[in-house]
């Protein structure tokens, strides 16, 4: 592989230049923490884990209670309103 292993350079699912089978998704957790909500996603496939996260006030997103499918995963967050990046594989 020669170091060629990339998320690509953007929170983006269209660049040419992100080479790994994951979803990329954006948005802002619900207002209230712990509270479950709906991710998109383009796998086609149940996805395994939450690959990378990050939130703007820290907060950490964890799986819901509800199944995941091949187009949507169900996500909570531990803390309130928080703008995050998660990727999923």
């Amino acid at each position: 592989m020669n170091g060629n292993v990339s998320f690509g350079s953007t929170m983006s699912n269209d660049l040419q230049d992100r080479n790994l089978d994951v979803s990329k998704a954006q948005g802002v957790t619900p207002g209230a923490a712990n509270t479950e909500f709906a991710v998109v996603h383009i796998l086609n496939r149940v996805p395994i884990t939450i690959v990378g996260q990050d939130t703007t006030n820290g907060g950490v997103l964890y799986r819901g209670t509800t199944p995941w499918t091949k187009t949507t995963a169900y996500l909570k967050c531990t803390t309130a309103s928080a703008v995050y990046n998660a990727i999923l594989a």
